[in-house]
């Protein structure tokens, strides 16, 4: 959005927060044709299913720009509202964790080395579809 001749607004569907630049600075998107002025945004807003604030650092040390997820809408109840969503990590063609379990399982493992227990048991596998989901024993979910 031009906000002066100078100044451009730019809103960043990913992130979803918008920055005062230079318009000197953007890249023309006329050699991308008409249909490229035309498309709707890229990006929906909504909300993560299970998500807490405090699971962020641990989120952010387990994945990098080569993780891939799959995204699935779990409710969309009110055409009005933002959909809630599940997030989960395709580790290969078989086998999806959802993101919020294995942070679970991370804070988990976390706390059991730091309060001296050395036993864990395994995560439990559970078939949704075509993917395995893991999810921590209840005695490792966090409180």
């Amino acid at each position: 959005k031009l906000i002066t001749e100078d100044q451009a607004e730019v809103y960043f569907v990913d992130y979803g927060n918008s920055v005062t630049t230079p318009v000197s600075t953007l890249y023309s998107m006329r050699g991308l044709g008409v249909s490229a002025y035309t498309l709707p945004h890229q990006a929906v807003e909504c909300y993560l299913c299970g998500w807490d604030p405090s699971y962020l650092e641990v989120f952010n040390d387990m994945v990098d720009d080569s993780t891939v997820f799959k995204v699935t809408v779990v409710d969309m109840s009110d055409s009005e509202a933002m959909p809630t969503v599940t997030l989960s990590v395709i580790v290969d063609e078989e086998t999806t964790i959802s993101i919020i379990d294995a942070v679970c399982m991370k804070l988990a493992e976390d706390e059991g080395s730091t309060s001296g227990s050395t036993t864990t048991s395994p995560p439990r596998e559970i078939k949704q579809g075509n993917s395995t989901l893991l999810t921590p024993p209840p005695s490792q979910t966090p409180t």
